[in-house]
């Protein structure tokens, strides 16, 4: 899928285009992410999902810098530059997107071994906040128009949804 992603031709030229293919291959990975969870929910198991969860830490904290890259390369590089200026009030898309990526630093943080021991129980409450996330991150791919992104935003919460309740 990135690799699709980052050799389409439909390429504008420019640090936005780039950034935008950050944000599209984030999503990607966040689904990856959330894939051991729904299916051991569901209360299926394959050896593949079974090797996403062993490095699930690790793409995690790929999701957070290709988020944060995406926000850098859309919005912050055109307004450092000058070319973009900073008008209030921000689009809601925008701050959506970024009370997002402002959620995720907090779990970006506490992604380590240290933070798992020093934390305890309040680690694993305190990553249970990718489901607001998850639902921001619809909102903002949604509000901009409903693409395939959207749709795949829209699938991940409901699958969410659906193995939660599956579950209890």
């Amino acid at each position: 899928g990135g690799y699709a992603i980052f050799t389409s031709h439909t390429l504008q030229p420019g640090f936005y285009s780039l950034g935008v293919k950050y944000g599209q291959l984030a999503i990607i990975v966040l689904f990856l992410t959330l894939l051991p969870g729904i299916f051991s929910r569901f209360g299926l198991q394959f050896k593949q999902v079974l090797f996403i969860r062993v490095f699930r830490r690790q793409f995690g904290v790929t999701v957070f810098w290709l988020a944060f890259t995406h926000f850098h390369l859309v919005r912050q590089f055109y307004r450092l530059a000058g070319i973009m200026p900073l008008t209030f009030p921000l689009p809601l898309f925008e701050v959506i997107g970024s009370t997002a990526l402002f959620l995720m630093t907090f779990m970006w943080l506490t992604s380590n071994n240290l933070s798992v021991a020093k934390l305890g129980p309040w680690w694993k409450r305190l990553h249970r906040v990718i489901y607001v996330i998850l639902w921001l991150i619809l909102f903002h791919t949604a509000l901009q128009r409903l693409s395939i992104w959207s749709i795949i935003a829209g699938s991940i919460a409901f699958l969410e949804i659906t193995s939660w309740i599956y579950y209890f």
